[in-house]
């Protein structure tokens, strides 16, 4: 029999950006949530430390005794693309301060500045990304009829400007970043993790929900 969960992916279809405090906990604010669409691509590669190798010859040359330790995940790295300047996704994935000004609306954001070598270190923030779970030729859907997507999480994540191109056709704005371990984001920024406090730096998993994407703020809440 067939694995009912077994589905592809494809497509990256929601990003979500949420605000972390300097215990690694979701950071309730009015500006510390942020939901968007303009994501092309994230590539995630993997550090890995090796484990050591222990052998031991006899007199006569020959391996008496040989152990190997078990390779181990140190943390995961993140190189993202988006289609758009968002100045207020990217002043929270940067730690960087907001420029206002009445360009557009009143008080608005209208660009960034980038911190400074000597700034503090940033606390982080988490990121999630949904795509959708393909199951041959459309995509899958749920016991109850709704549409699945998997659901990319990184507890922790911190970032710094990508190199980008200034030229004649669109530009591509890339941010590179690390994720870690994080088991203080509790259930998520949202409430909705599979399980609580997660003690690796990355997990996935089947949601038939996906959040609507807005140009702007929105607020965390405290759960």
């Amino acid at each position: 029999m067939p694995n009912p969960h077994c589905f592809g992916s494809v497509q990256a279809c929601a990003m979500r950006v949420g605000k972390l405090d300097d215990a690694g906990a979701p950071d309730p604010g009015a500006d510390n949530l942020y939901v968007t669409d303009s994501l092309i691509t994230v590539q995630t590669s993997y550090e890995i430390e090796t484990g050591a190798e222990f052998i031991q010859k006899n007199g006569c040359g020959a391996i008496c005794q040989n152990f190997k330790e078990q390779d181990k995940l140190k943390r995961v790295t993140l190189a993202l693309q988006l289609c758009q300047f968002d100045y207020e996704l990217l002043a929270l994935m940067l730690d960087a301060t907001p420029i206002i000004g009445d360009v557009v609306t009143a008080n608005g954001t209208i660009g960034i500045v980038l911190p400074s070598s000597t700034a503090p270190a940033s606390n982080g923030v988490s990121l999630e990304i949904w795509s959708k779970a393909w199951d041959g030729g459309s995509q899958a859907v749920s016991s109850g009829g709704d549409p699945l997507y998997h659901h990319f999480a990184w507890p922790k994540t911190t970032w710094v400007p990508g190199q980008r191109t200034i030229e004649a056709g669109i530009m591509v704005i890339p941010v590179d970043g690390i994720g870690t371990e994080n088991p203080t984001i509790g259930d998520g920024p949202v409430d909705d993790f599979p399980i609580w406090g997660p003690e690796g730096p990355e997990l996935v998993w089947l949601d038939d929900s996906i959040p609507d994407a807005v140009c702007g703020y929105q607020a965390l809440v405290a759960s």
